[in-house]
């Protein structure tokens, strides 16, 4: 197979569809509600070409979990704001149970970042209404 990963943001749509792949695991560690459809069919493509011995898709896991650990540490230790850089795909904040003061910017490439808000614009609005947690993203250009 031919890999379909032609430049550095497509890596946001394989990441994503890792994230998919681990939410619909029913013992999941954590659940991004979003991925499946963020990764879409690009995603699934991507995915379709990584070599099964390619350790992607735990590694996210690890990372995720780490990460959504070391966010809630430092939240709790008076951190107001968190920056993400290279922030691809990633929803698993907006539902996150974080405080509604903290500041989150999210930096990547203008056309990730727009789909990103285009579709948990939606879906934090939807949640918003059923009064669940929120959470966008001030964007940020990766490019200038």
């Amino acid at each position: 197979m031919n890999q379909v990963i032609g430049n550095v943001s497509d890596t946001a749509f394989m990441v994503a569809g890792f994230r998919a792949m681990e939410t619909e695991r029913p013992d999941a560690p954590f659940r991004d509600p979003l991925a499946a459809k963020l990764s879409g069919e690009h995603g699934r493509t991507i995915l379709t070409t990584v070599p099964r011995r390619f350790v992607g898709a735990w590694s996210v896991v690890i990372r995720t979990v780490i990460i959504d650990a070391l966010i809630q540490e430092a939240v709790a230790q008076g951190v107001d704001t968190i920056l993400n850089l290279g922030a691809g795909l990633d929803t698993r904040p907006y539902g996150m149970d974080l405080p509604p003061a903290l500041r989150g910017i999210e930096v990547d490439f203008p056309h990730v970042i727009e789909l990103k808000e285009i579709e948990a614009t939606a879906w934090s609005q939807a949640r918003v209404l059923r009064g669940g947690p929120h959470r966008l993203g001030q964007p940020a250009d990766a490019t200038g």
